[in-house]
C-alpha cells in the first residue's frame, strides 16, 4: 500500500454551469459531521494560486471573476467544482478545471502522515468585503497539534460582475496563535467585492516532514518584470526533497487580472525567487509554505532563471519528465505573463498523463512574453519508515507568525 495515493480529475463546465460534480474512488477518513476527509485534500493543479480555470475559446470570460473556482470533497467519493456566484461565460466558452486528490494511505501516526484538520467553503454572507478571516479547525474538525507543521491551501470565487477587482480571489494564509488557540488567518486585498473562501488546512504530522513558512513582500515600486530574490529565514536541507505552496495578494485592488500574475520558484536551499508583471506599481504580500521530506523526490524546471521562454499558442502541450508513478505524484505549476489589461485569467493547468509526461492545458489565444515552471512531486519513495538521517529538523514554532 502506498503511503500517499493521488487521483486526478478533470471537469468541463458549460457556459451557464456554476457547479459540477465528478466521482472518484472512495477516500478514507471521512468526517460526516465536518463534511471533509481527514485523510485527503483537493488541489487544482493550475498556476493562479490553485483557484483558477482555463477556457476553450478566444473570447474573454466577460468578467475576470468568472474564472475563479473551488474544488473540494462533498463525500468520500465526490469532488465538487464551483465557479463564480452568477453570470454565464461569453462567446459559448466552456471552462475546464484539472486537479488532484491527495490522500494519506499509510499507517496511523506513521512518519509520513498528514492530517487534514479542516476543509470547507465560507459563504459571502459571512465574509462579504472583510479583509481578514480566521479559521479555528477545532470548531469544525480537529485541533492543530503543532502550528509550525501546518500548510493551508486557499481558493476562492468572486461575485458576478467583479471585473474591476479581479484579484479578490487571492487570499493569503498564515499560521496564527490567537491567545493560545492555534488558527490559520486568511487575508485578502481590501475594498473588493463579495467572495467565497475555500480552504484545506493540512498538518504534516509525521516525523519525516518539515514545514517552513516564509512571509515577505515582493514587487516593490519599479520591480515589475524584474526577478527578485528572497533569502529564506531557515536554510533548507536538500532542494530535491522540497516542494512548496504559495499564495499572494496585492496592496490594492487591480483593474486587470494580469496584475496578479506572479511566478515563484526555489532556486536553491536558501533562495526563493519571484517575478511579476503589472500595468501599475503594486506591492505584493507573499506567503510560501515549504514542505521537505528526505524520502520525497522533486523534479523542478524553471527554464531560464524564471522560465521566460515564450509559449506556443496551442491549447495542449506535452513535456517529458523523469519517470514517476502516476498515482503517487502531483504537478505544481507557476507562471508569469506580461499581457496587460486582460479581463480574464490566462492560466495553465497541468496533469501527469503518463509516467514520463506532463501535459499542460491553456486557453488557445495569443500570448505575450510568458514564463512558467513546475515541480513534479513524487511520493513513491515514501517507505513508511522513519528517515535514518534528516538533513535538518527545524525546532517547532521557530517561524511562528503571531499577529
Amino acid at each position: 500500500m502506498p503511503e500517499i495515493t493521488v487521483q486526478t480529475f478533470a471537469v468541463t463546465l458549460a457556459p451557464t454551469d456554476h457547479t459540477i460534480d465528478t466521482t472518484i474512488t472512495a477516500v478514507g477518513g471521512w468526517d460526516s459531521g465536518g463534511g471533509f476527509s481527514a485523510n485527503a485534500f483537493v488541489l487544482i493543479t493550475g498556476t493562479a494560486g490553485y483557484t483558477g480555470a482555463h477556457h476553450t475559446g478566444t473570447n474573454s470570460y466577460g468578467n475576470a471573476g468568472d474564472g475563479w473556482c473551488h474544488a473540494y470533497l462533498t463525500s468520500s467519493t465526490n469532488v465538487r467544482v464551483i465557479r463564480n456566484l452568477g453570470g454565464a461565460l461569453t462567446g459559448g466558452n466552456q471552462m475546464l478545471v484539472k486537479g488532484v486528490v491527495v490522500e494519506y494511505t499509510g499507517s496511523a501516526s506513521g512518519p509520513n502522515e498528514f492530517i487534514v484538520r479542516d476543509a470547507g467553503v465560507v459563504g459571502t454572507g459571512t465574509i462579504s468585503t472583510n479583509t481578514v478571516h480566521s479559521v479555528n479547525p477545532d470548531t469544525n474538525g480537529s485541533a492543530i497539534s503543532t502550528l509550525a507543521d501546518v500548510t493551508a491551501i486557499a481558493t476562492a470565487n468572486v461575485d458576478d460582475g467583479e471585473s474591476a477587482h479581479a484579484d479578490d480571489a487571492f487570499w493569503v494564509p498564515t499560521q496564527f496563535n490567537d491567545g493560545g488557540t492555534l488558527k490559520v488567518k486568511f487575508t485578502r486585498t481590501a475594498g473588493g467585492g463579495n467572495t467565497e473562501l475555500g480552504y484545506h488546512i493540512v498538518e504534516w504530522t509525521g516525523s519525516n516532514w518539515t514545514v517552513t513558512e516564509e512571509s515577505f513582500t515582493t514587487g516593490a515600486a519599479g520591480a515589475s518584470g524584474v526577478t527578485q530574490e528572497h533569502t529564506l529565514a531557515t536554510t533548507l536541507g536538500v532542494l530535491a526533497d522540497c516542494f512548496h505552496f504559495c499564495h499572494w495578494r496585492g496592496d490594492a485592488a487591480a483593474n486587470g487580472v494580469d496584475d496578479m500574475s506572479l511566478m515563484h520558484w526555489l532556486s536553491s536551499t536558501s533562495i526563493l525567487k519571484t517575478r511579476y508583471f503589472s500595468s501599475t506599481t503594486r506591492t505584493i504580500d507573499f506567503t510560501a509554505h515549504i514542505v521537505e521530506n528526505s524520502q520525497v523526490a522533486v523534479e523542478r524546471d524553471d527554464t531560464v532563471d524564471g522560465g521566460l521562454a515564450a509559449l506556443t499558442n496551442t491549447s495542449t502541450e506535452t513535456f517529458t519528465i523523469g519517470s514517476v508513478t502516476t498515482t503517487e505524484a502531483i504537478p505544481l505549476l507557476t507562471e508569469y505573463d506580461e499581457s496587460t489589461g486582460l479581463n480574464w485569467p490566462r492560466m495553465i493547468h497541468g496533469q501527469i498523463t503518463a509516467a514520463t509526461t506532463l501535459t499542460t492545458y491553456r486557453t488557445p489565444t495569443t500570448w505575450s512574453s510568458e514564463g512558467w515552471g513546475y515541480e513534479i512531486v513524487d511520493f513513491s519513495g515514501l517507505t513508511g519508515a522513519a528517515a535514518t538521517s534528516l538533513a535538518y529538523r527545524r525546532p517547532p514554532m521557530q517561524t511562528l507568525i503571531t499577529r
